[in-house]
């Protein structure tokens, strides 16, 4: 046992320094495996970020349906409107004008 105490007093310093390599090199290797966490984070982060605009950019087209269906009915109706105006219009032909015409009033507003 003296010799043991003898052995770590001579020696010490060369004792705390490979203690002292060994730590360092343990930090280092933990520093990288946290520089790799992060970057792959960040490419996480950057990857549902661009994933919520495509959704929301969806979610905007969804809502907005009702008016393309609105914009759409209009092209219909003024479609018609100019088809039966081009023409000699009997009274059926006269009736169904108006039906459009109201439909058209009704759309735009």
């Amino acid at each position: 046992m003296k010799k043991f105490i003898e052995l770590i007093g001579k020696y010490k310093v060369y004792i705390l320094s490979v203690l002292l390599v060994v730590f360092f090199f343990r930090s280092c290797s933990k520093s990288g495996e946290v520089r790799k966490l992060e970057k792959f984070k960040n490419r996480n982060i950057e990857t549902i970020d661009s994933l919520n605009s495509v959704i929301k950019g969806q979610q905007d087209t969804i809502n907005s349906i009702s008016e393309i269906i609105r914009l759409e009915k209009i092209k219909v109706h003024t479609q018609y409107d100019n088809y039966i105006s081009e023409r000699d219009r009997g009274e059926q032909l006269m009736e169904l004008h108006k039906v459009v015409k109201a439909n058209i009033k009704e759309l735009e507003k």
